[in-house]
């Protein structure tokens, strides 16, 4: 049994990978923001914690919970979409820095707390799931201005983890165009399906990967 640490567990992708986790046995350490998404959680056999994303005090509040943990693997889920609309003539600063939190700041600073915890498990995995929408490379249309940044500093940041933390597993994983809140009603996947295989990149995963951006199937994708 691993013990598996996901964020932004409430809903989507995140709650349906808890749901699969625990249905394998494994133990799930779920982060929620509301009270009815814990009590679906707590109904699969997950332990909740409430933590906002946006506020460094609850993360680190959180922290502290897990300091004594041995933590296999570390899956950071949460994240937030915010005026997709907004353009170049009128940046709101407030979004923009709300979602460089919850997207960028916030997974660091989780990274930060939980090194010891996962260093005690057995697997040694940081997940963060990132976005196609994050490459480059492969922005040919623009539009999203500010999740596309947010992700792309997401990238950085793990690519950085990587490098300073050889005994970790840290790796960025883009879940695809999923049918959720989130994304569109016309996206090719359904949250079983994307964190079905996401799961299984995670599992394929190694040290010989860390630093890696790879999507749903585990191709890597261009940065």
């Amino acid at each position: 049994m691993s013990t598996i640490v996901i964020t932004g567990a409430g809903r989507g992708i995140g709650l349906e990978m808890a749901r699969q986790y625990l249905r394998d046995g494994d133990r799930v350490i779920a982060t929620v923001r509301s009270p009815d998404h814990a009590q679906t959680l707590n109904a699969l056999g997950a332990q909740t914690f409430f933590v906002e994303m946006a506020d460094p005090q609850s993360i680190a509040a959180f922290g502290q919970a897990m300091a004594h943990e041995s933590i296999d693997v570390l899956i950071v889920n949460a994240g937030i979409m915010r005026q997709r609309d907004m353009r170049f003539s009128g940046i709101d600063v407030a979004a923009w820095q709300e979602c460089f939190q919850v997207n960028c700041i916030a997974p660091a600073l989780l990274a930060g707390y939980l090194l010891a915890p996962i260093r005690r498990g057995a697997v040694r995995k940081m997940i963060a799931l990132s976005s196609g929408r994050a490459s480059i490379a492969r922005n040919t249309t623009g539009s999203v201005l500010m999740y596309r940044a947010s992700k792309t500093a997401l990238n950085a940041t793990w690519k950085t983890l990587a490098c300073d933390e050889p005994d970790i597993t840290a790796l960025l994983v883009h879940p695809g165009r999923v049918r959720t809140s989130m994304g569109l009603a016309e996206a090719e996947l359904s949250p079983e399906e994307s964190a079905t295989a996401v799961r299984q990149v995670i599992a394929r995963c190694g040290p010989q990967d860390s630093g890696r951006f790879l999507n749903y199937a585990g191709e890597t994708m261009p940065w």
